[in-house]
């Protein structure tokens, strides 16, 4: 695999790919371009703020079901998966994180995890958090505020996201009118 500093990632097969998917990705990103063995499995995900002593609040997991071209979650599913919630909590504990955070990794055919990396922030499919009602980013905004932090119950499992588009269709006068005034009919 060779990944960019802030996105894309190109599976390769051999010296002359891996080459010329760094020149890609550098030329796209920028440096440091990283490289790693990839590792067949199926992806999960973890989400959660580290409050900044020690503690992970609000932990919500998923196991991607469909993937872009890019690899990203286009529908997951909610999980309760313990040897995960534990090694991220052993992280956020480790360097007493505070914010928000995803830690992505593969579960390989033996079921042996692979950290793949750690996102200092909510991934995009966040509002999967308010679906398993641990609404993290308000949790954010209490911890932030030096406010309580809200009560989550147990982790609920089996709860579905799926990306749509959204098509609207508009004269281009009517579309003109709300770039220039912000306002639409």
């Amino acid at each position: 695999m060779v990944k960019g500093l802030f996105y894309d990632a190109i599976i390769v097969n051999n010296t002359a790919q891996a080459k010329s998917a760094f020149r890609k990705i550098a030329s796209e990103w920028g440096f440091p371009v990283l490289v790693q063995k990839f590792v067949k499995g199926q992806e999960y995900n973890l989400t959660a703020l580290g409050d900044g002593n020690g503690n992970m609040i609000g932990a919500v997991m998923m196991k991607k079901l469909a993937l872009t071209d890019k690899g990203k979650a286009w529908a997951g599913v909610s999980i309760n998966d313990r040897e995960l919630f534990e090694a991220s909590e052993r992280l956020i504990g480790a360097i007493n994180w505070r914010g928000p955070l995803e830690v992505e990794v593969i579960k390989d055919n033996q079921g042996k995890y692979h950290l793949l990396e750690i996102n200092p922030r909510f991934p995009a499919w966040i509002y999967l958090s308010q679906g398993v009602n641990r609404n993290l980013p308000s949790a954010l905004m209490a911890l932030a505020q030096d406010k309580p932090l809200p009560e989550f119950g147990e982790i609920q499992s089996g709860i579905m996201f799926i990306r749509y588009a959204h098509e609207v269709i508009v004269p281009i006068e009517e579309f003109e009118k709300y770039v220039v005034s912000g306002m639409s009919r």
